[in-house]
């Protein structure tokens, strides 16, 4: 076992920050774990056994120039676990592979929220267990996705922690389907290329079709397209277009079933309206919900549609 030392900010790569006096190698588990906000930071290329992020106030970062860090076992998070997420510098390209689990209860973020990474930044676990928190930002460059997340195993069961996706960000699975939305979990997706998807379709939400029921948050905006195969059960709050905080528009749920809706639902946002057509589209609708569409007073189309 080796453990980090500094209850402040360092570099993996100081032999003085570990108490074994070396820097960790191949056969090691690794944790850090003191309590206080620091931060350890990668900018080389590293391969462990296994790593424990177990302080909430913990980050281990991996940043440009050769950001490379790979683990042939698990993984297991309580703190914050970044890839090329600086904010500060433009930057892309680095690597963490976990071949064993991603156990998350703390929080996950790909690329930087003030224009995204400059280059493909990748995140790959052979599973992913938690309640924590998974942040993609893609930016607006091209293809390939700027910031994704590849979990090689199916998606299955309830969502208990939070997805978010901007830009050209993509979480793809191996395989199955995200059937529940917890109280307390969400699902936030911005712009047409943010997807949750099956690796055999990674050009739409295909994660998504089979989603059944929202007990928390699930949020379609900028441009988004979500399109479930049968009916959705709402508790919780559906939003197309509605965050309030920025213009947006042109955003697309369908369900293809009936939506049966005990909670809230919302299409447009209150201050302004959508900046292009949002539209919420089911087979039926029962239940004794909310539904609210803020339409703003654009022209025709109707901005905001059910």
């Amino acid at each position: 076992m080796t453990n980090w030392k500094f209850p402040s900010n360092g570099s993996w790569t100081d032999p003085q920050a570990w108490d074994t006096g070396l820097v960790p190698g191949i056969s090691d588990n690794v944790t850090i774990g003191l309590s206080g906000g620091y931060r350890v930071s990668l900018t080389a290329s590293i391969a462990v056994a296994a790593l424990t992020i177990g302080n909430r106030d913990a980050a281990f970062v991996v940043t440009t120039p050769g950001g490379v860090a790979s683990f042939s076992g698990d993984l297991t998070n309580t703190g914050f676990l970044g890839v090329d997420n600086d904010r500060f510098s433009a930057e892309g390209g680095s690597t963490v592979t976990i071949a064993g689990i991603l156990n998350n209860t703390g929080a996950v973020e790909i690329g930087q929220v003030t224009g995204g990474p400059t280059a493909h930044s990748l995140l790959s676990a052979g599973g992913l267990t938690g309640a924590g928190t998974v942040t993609l930002h893609g930016g607006t460059g091209a293809a390939p996705p700027l910031a994704e997340m590849d979990v090689l195993s199916a998606a299955g069961g309830t969502l208990t922690g939070g997805i978010s996706l901007d830009g050209n960000a993509l979480l793809r699975y191996a395989s199955g389907q995200i059937g529940a939305i917890a109280a307390n979990a969400f699902i936030v997706l911005s712009g047409p290329r943010a997807f949750i998807a099956d690796a055999a379709d990674v050009t739409r939400n295909s994660a998504l079709t089979g989603l059944t029921r929202n007990d928390g948050t699930l949020r379609v905006i900028n441009g988004d397209t979500v399109a479930l195969s049968g009916d959705l059960a709402n508790t919780g709050f559906l939003g197309v277009d509605s965050d309030n905080f920025t213009a947006e528009g042109g955003s697309t749920v369908t369900i293809a079933g009936i939506l049966n809706n005990t909670g809230a639902v919302v299409v447009g946002q209150a201050t302004g309206g959508p900046t292009a057509p949002a539209r919420l589209s089911a087979g039926g609708l029962t239940g004794g919900g909310t539904v609210t569409l803020h339409g703003g007073t654009g022209a025709a189309p109707p901005l905001a549609e059910m």
